[in-house]
């Protein structure tokens, strides 16, 4: 197996000989996330609902499960499709590494298996980390996804054009800096540019005009929403999006904490026989009952305790240590979420 690239990647792709394992790696989530369903939409279709897709998270992979997973037949398919994410692989135990390398090590032919890593940058030095990569860059085609201008503002004039529409060089950076080379939002602007712009090029005071507000769209009362959802794959891509447009990470922590701390007290009063109204009126809800309905949900999809215990942790540490607030961040939504 060997290092591939984009290219290389794609040649796969339009001749749909797929290897049996990939390992997808870097600081660009979204082609990340792009090339993996490619791959499995054309491997599997609809994959999602399809009996021969299966997923795991590293961090609390059961091994067994892994095994059993790899060695099953299909069913009614030549092919079967598992996807392994890892949201932080410097925090699994390193016996669980090599013993996924030896899973890894004799794929049977029907198998397609991609890791995506998301591991945070500033933690990819890890011993634990490097050891594996050194690994399983031996036995997968290995790709790493690099936070790149060109490939964004090239990205960018390719979607135009699928729309049916031009655009310059000079517009795509333009479209590009304002959202701040952030992939998902590129794309949803050039979708949005595309059907607002009546001529046949995307001109730059449309550019202007609809995107003076780019950095609004990512709205950090999101992640309240995916955490609701119990959605941990959103809430870091959330997260991600909303510290690549250099929101306060202090703060978006503060909106995720307070999400907990209504919920615990809801669960409080209504443990002791008290009633919105009583919750409303101590802790000041008047106008933001909405709030205490969504608390209602959290307390049925949480240990509520728990969670705040670990936030208070994690409020500790941020307060405390030179620690990346984003590692911190995500390590507490993983540990609040799994």
């Amino acid at each position: 197996m060997s290092k591939i690239n984009h290219k290389l990647l794609k040649k796969d792709i339009i001749s749909k000989n797929f290897k049996k394992l990939y390992f997808f790696t870097g600081d660009e989530y979204f082609f990340i996330k792009n090339f993996s369903n490619k791959i499995f939409e054309l491997v599997l279709g609809n994959y999602k609902n399809n009996i021969n897709f299966f997923s795991f998270d590293i961090e609390t992979l059961d091994i067994n499960k892994l095994v059993n997973c790899i060695n099953m037949f299909p069913i009614n398919s030549e092919k079967k499709c598992i996807l392994i994410r890892c949201n932080n692989l410097s925090n699994v135990n390193s016996e669980v590494l090599r013993t996924i390398i030896s899973c890894f090590s004799n794929l049977p032919e029907f198998c397609l298996i991609i890791v995506q890593d998301f591991t945070p940058s500033n933690l990819k030095k890890n011993v634990t980390y490097t050891r594996f990569i050194s690994e399983i860059s031996k036995i997968s085609d290995f790709c790493e996804f690099k936070k790149e201008k060109i490939v964004c503002e090239k990205q960018a004039i390719i979607w135009a054009k699928n729309l049916g529409k031009n655009l310059s060089i000079e517009n795509s950076k333009l479209i590009c800096s304002k959202c701040l080379y952030n992939m998902q939002l590129i794309k949803d602007s050039i979708e949005n540019l595309c059907i607002s712009c009546s001529e046949n090029e995307v001109l730059s005071h449309i550019i202007e005009q609809k995107l003076s507000n780019t950095r609004d769209r990512s709205n950090i009362f999101d992640i309240c929403k995916s955490v609701r959802e119990k959605n941990l794959r959103l809430s870091l891509e959330i997260i991600n999006n909303l510290l690549s447009q250099n929101e306060d990470p202090i703060k978006i922590f503060a909106v995720l904490s307070m999400e907990f701390i209504d919920a615990f007290r809801v669960k409080i009063s209504k443990d002791s026989g008290r009633t919105f109204d009583y919750i409303s009126k101590i802790f000041n809800y008047k106008g933001k009952e909405f709030r205490l309905k969504n608390a209602e949900y959290i307390c049925k999809v949480y240990d509520v305790k728990k969670c705040v215990n670990l936030l208070m942790e994690t409020d500790m540490l941020l307060k405390t240590t030179n620690l990346s607030k984003r590692f911190l961040i995500n390590e507490a939504l993983i540990k609040i979420m799994t």
